[in-house]
């Protein structure tokens, strides 16, 4: 089972410039999540995130999102509600962007989950790397199969640029219940208010007992028509405390 410790690999990049950015800003997503079936219950889901970005002196920044969606149940006529919110501060240093924050989700068929984690995040001219550690924790893990109360959790991920408007990443995930390596494609097509994302996660080894575990992500995300894709991904941390599998 891979465990994370360390993520030196992000010091190996110089940090890019950041452009002029306005003190406050809001942005928003719509993902579809085809998740790993779990105790006969089809586990996808389907989202709405809604966050404000506030800036101040150049620097730093805050983050607030909340989100509202369902879990269908194969379309069946259950369809139980999905809450989440997200908090984050983040401040620009020699050694990249870095951003601590804490989410919780809430569903009313599932336990309540939270996480804290640490994000250092590196700029190069057409290559990005993040990395993340944190802590995650379930109010009632017996009621989710094979997963731990709690455990430590880490994320390393790079992206390359093709194009100013195209990002292509490789990334790889760990916790106490196993492991999952990820790959995902973004695209903007030019001067549209919108990209379109699709990401897939299989376990390398294991995860929560099933050695074929998967979930496979896509949608959309909103981004202003004066900046391109890879400006807004450097410009906003909507995506920065992303994980491939979620704790729920």
């Amino acid at each position: 089972m891979w465990k994370p410790v360390a993520l030196c690999t992000l010091l190996a990049l110089p940090a890019a410039a950041q452009e002029a950015l306005p003190p406050f800003e809001l942005d928003g997503n719509f993902a579809y999540g085809a998740r790993q079936t779990i105790d006969d219950s089809d586990n996808d889901i389907i989202r709405f995130t809604f966050g404000g970005t506030w800036r101040f002196d150049g620097s730093q920044q805050a983050r607030a999102a909340l989100e509202a969606g369902v879990r269908n149940e194969d379309f069946s006529s259950s369809y139980p509600a999905m809450f989440g919110g997200e908090l984050s501060w983040t401040w620009n240093s020699s050694w990249g962007r870095q951003s601590v924050g804490g989410r919780a989700r809430w569903a009313d068929d599932r336990e309540t989950t939270g996480e804290l984690a640490y994000v250092i995040e590196r700029f190069g001219s057409n290559i990005d790397l993040r990395g993340m550690v944190g802590v995650q924790g379930v109010t009632n893990s017996e009621e989710l199969d094979d997963r731990d109360d709690s455990s430590v959790f880490g994320l390393a991920e790079a992206t390359w640029f093709p194009t100013d408007n195209i990002a292509l990443w490789l990334g790889i995930m760990g916790d106490s219940d196993g492991d999952i390596g990820a790959i995902g494609a973004e695209y903007r097509p030019s001067d549209w208010p919108v990209s379109f994302f699709l990401e897939w996660g299989h376990t390398l080894v294991e995860y929560r007992g099933f050695e074929g575990y998967n979930d496979l992500y896509g949608g959309l995300r909103f981004v202003p028509r004066s900046r391109t894709l890879q400006e807004h991904r450097r410009a906003v941390t909507d995506r920065s405390f992303l994980r491939y599998v979620e704790v729920q």
